[in-house]
């Protein structure tokens, strides 16, 4: 199964289940935490990625580094990616669960570029003017 429809199925259960606990906004938050530590450690992505490291040292690693920076819930849920072996791809599932919940709350991001600089003004405009055509919130990036 590719990387893509793993991260993917993972990301739809741990949306489901944050949700229906009522936890969907701090799950957000922690998984940005973690994809934060993902981009600033190359050190952090070689430790998840290692396979000679053992499932016990790598819960210990993660315990002391998140313990208590996430919920019991994020907590939880990468335990769990320990224990399936997965890991390697919470950014790869950090990242489809961003795009499921923008999708859910039927946000759409736009990637403005241009030629010339714009003010303010005129990227509000064009922000409008996609929500009009789109019939979703839309952010700029």
């Amino acid at each position: 199964m590719s990387v893509y429809k793993v991260a993917r199925r993972y990301a739809e259960a741990s949306y489901g289940l944050a949700e229906e606990q009522k936890l969907g906004e701090r799950f957000a938050a922690d998984l940005a935490v973690i994809q934060d530590a993902i981009k600033s450690s190359r050190e952090f992505v070689a430790f998840l990625k290692s396979p000679i490291i053992s499932r016990d040292r790598k819960r210990a690693v993660l315990s002391e580094l998140f313990k208590t920076k996430l919920s019991g819930f994020t907590f939880n849920f990468l335990n769990l990616l320990v224990e399936k072996g997965r890991e390697e791809l919470v950014g790869d599932i950090a990242e489809e669960f961003f795009k499921l919940r923008d999708d859910r709350q039927g946000l759409v991001t736009l990637d403005v570029r241009s030629a010339v600089g714009m003010d303010q003004d005129q990227q509000k405009m064009i922000v409008k003017r996609f929500e009009s055509l789109t019939g979703k919130k839309v952010r700029a990036a």
